[in-house]
């Protein structure tokens, strides 16, 4: 589809009937939905952060977390409803943050999105210590046609014991990527996407 784009590009000015070919050969090209509606209030599955199941996350390994609003459990989070996977963080003293990396779900930035993390550290008595949105994530590799990946970190605080990693709403800020002409587009959040999640 890309490819058609760019040659009836060239040929659109040459008159309107060119010009009404490319835009029938447009359609189905939508871009991403801006909004999508967060998880329904039934699915919540606990009251509180010491009623969720922490799995333990291994000390520079990476786990990968596949966020889907058909297989995961949701919790009541600052911004609403959201999707989570709770973690035991480990107990070596060497560890100071914890570092993510997600994908943007297509190549072809109009009808890209992407599973936006946010974190939330819990002390030894699942109590929070603090919220961090990982403000820092920046593009570290684009190829071409493939998904961008964006990477972060934030600083695992002294007293955190447990680790939450959920997803963004859809009106939380958006990434922002350039195509290859220099048009800027922000990525909508989505409930659906992998992330990558490593301590270091």
């Amino acid at each position: 589809m890309t490819k058609k784009i760019r040659v009836l590009s060239k040929l659109r000015f040459h008159g309107a009937g060119l010009a009404f070919v490319s835009l029938v050969m447009l359609v189905g090209c939508q871009s991403a939905p801006i909004y999508t509606a967060p998880p329904e209030q039934s699915s919540i599955c606990c009251a509180s952060y010491s009623q969720m199941h922490f799995s333990t996350l291994k000390e520079h390994a990476v786990t990968t977390i596949a966020f889907d609003p058909k297989s995961f459990s949701t919790f009541k989070s600052p911004e609403g409803v959201a999707l989570f996977s709770a973690y035991k963080l480990p107990d070596s003293a060497g560890v100071s943050q914890v570092r993510v990396s997600l994908s943007q779900s297509s190549g072809y930035l109009p009808q890209a999105t992407v599973a936006r993390p946010f974190l939330i550290f819990l002390d030894e008595n699942k109590n929070v210590i603090r919220f961090d949105k990982i403000d820092n994530l920046l593009v570290r590799k684009k190829r071409a046609i493939f998904a961008s990946t964006f990477q972060g970190s934030a600083e695992i605080p002294p007293r955190a014991i447990y680790l939450i990693v959920y997803t963004a709403p859809s009106t939380a800020p958006r990434l922002i990527m350039f195509s290859e002409n220099g048009t800027a587009y922000a990525i909508p959040n989505t409930y659906t996407g992998k992330v990558d999640v490593s301590i270091d």
